[in-house]
């Protein structure tokens, strides 16, 4: 029996197990614990934790397999470059939120000169290598993020800052 998982943030059911059974005679009965509302080889909804699959054929042989549903706690990521040239790849420059969604969000972003060139508040408006509607030149360009969010019931505020590299 083979399995694949992936992993999910903490205390949120978004990860998925599959398993692929070889041997014995189908049909195969599988048995979750702790339940995971479904016996079948794929489920989905799961929380980070173990996990026992006991696998059961129409002879009554049996397989148990135990599996760990790692957890990602919750983090931001901003790319070090990008390269808006209009080919969907690496277009615009924004923040990755992984497990947990802002309440509150800034991001600003300088050239060499101190100017503000980019200023949002919305997180779903990535910078897209203009100013002023025209197109910046090749570089590297500091930013300055600011968001806000709830973790363990308890609010908390961040600042990222840094430099992003536009590439022509």
């Amino acid at each position: 029996m083979e399995s694949e998982t992936t992993s999910a943030c903490m205390n949120e059911p978004t990860a998925s197990a599959y398993l692929e059974v070889s041997g014995g005679v189908s049909p195969y009965t599988y048995i979750w614990n702790p339940a995971t509302g479904v016996g079948d080889y794929e489920v989905t909804e799961l929380t980070p934790g173990d996990y026992v699959v006991t696998v059961i054929d129409a002879n009554n042989c049996e397989l148990s397999l135990n599996l760990q549903i790692t957890g990602h706690k919750p983090r931001v990521t901003l790319p070090n470059s990008f390269t808006p040239n209009g080919d969907n790849m690496n277009d615009s420059f924004s923040p990755i939120f992984e497990c947990f969604e802002a309440l509150s969000y800034n991001m600003k972003v300088f050239n060499r000169w101190g100017t503000l060139i980019f200023n949002t508040d919305n997180v779903l408006q990535p910078w897209d290598g203009t100013y002023n509607g025209h197109s910046v030149e090749s570089g590297a360009y500091s930013f300055k993020a600011v968001y806000s969010g709830v973790l363990n019931d308890k609010p908390f505020q961040e600042v990222l800052n840094g430099a992003v590299r536009l590439m022509r």
